[in-house]
């Protein structure tokens, strides 16, 4: 997280005293002087982390900070990202087997009452095939970071292209999968965006948005996407989104 704020503690807080016994958290701030605002109250308290870089960090490198300081300073199975501002539901989150390194929920959510499948398949396994089959429906299975499950040996291969950083998420992903990783499909609805929220996307042009889409369309070799995608990115930044 950029900033403390008694909003975010307040879902921490909440989080943390139901499930403190079944999960860790570790939460990153920019500065030291931001941490003291989460340490004061979790000081002494069990499987809770809060830690800062030395330095001020990019929007992806402070994930990738984040990914590899866990392996330092905590025992554990399996992560997720959470960010400041989005909702999570940790009674739904998956117990896992550990038989794939990520875990890919194959879900939207617009409400907690309105959960729908990103993708009707019924495969076990993300394939290059059935990701370029669904990015040319416009379907971005491979986003967003926090609807995905690592588990712990991933952590020090967490590595986003800074250059890209609107669909980073989904060309590292694509390339764990080109690399060999096994990558899992699962149906565990557990996180929910923020769409008012969305700070990053708010500060990009949609000229910016949509050189980024193509370049992910490009790397993933799925030009028949690429009408698809524009069109239901200008739909959503310039009618949705008001």
């Amino acid at each position: 997280m950029k900033v403390a704020d008694s909003e975010t503690l307040s879902k921490i807080k909440e989080i943390y005293s139901k499930y403190s016994k079944e999960y860790g958290f570790l939460i990153s701030m920019q500065t030291a002087d931001e941490a003291i605002f989460y340490k004061n109250y979790f000081l002494n308290k069990k499987n809770v982390f809060v830690i800062h870089s030395e330095k001020k960090l990019s929007r992806t490198a402070h994930w990738e900070y984040v990914a590899k300081k866990s392996k330092e300073i905590a025992l554990f199975e399996t992560f997720s990202y959470y960010f400041s501002g989005d909702e999570i539901n940790l009674e739904n989150f998956p117990l896992l087997e550990k038989k794939s390194s990520i875990y890919i929920n194959d879900y939207f959510i617009s409400s907690w009452e309105n959960i729908k499948e990103n993708a009707g398949h019924e495969e076990d396994l993300y394939s290059v095939s059935i990701i370029r089959k669904n990015l040319s429906l416009g379907k971005p299975l491979l986003a967003p970071l926090q609807k995905i499950v690592f588990t712990e040996e991933m952590a020090n291969e967490i590595n986003f292209n800074a250059d890209y950083t609107y669909v980073c998420d989904q060309l590292m992903i694509f390339d764990f999968i080109k690399k060999g990783k096994k990558i899992e499909i699962i149906k565990s609805p557990f996180y929910k965006l923020n769409e008012n929220k969305r700070n990053h996307q708010n500060t990009m042009t949609i000229t910016e948005i949509l050189k980024q889409q193509l370049y992910l369309y490009k790397h993933v070799n799925c030009y028949t996407g690429v009408p698809m995608i524009a069109i239901r990115t200008l739909l959503k930044y310039y009618i949705f989104k008001k």
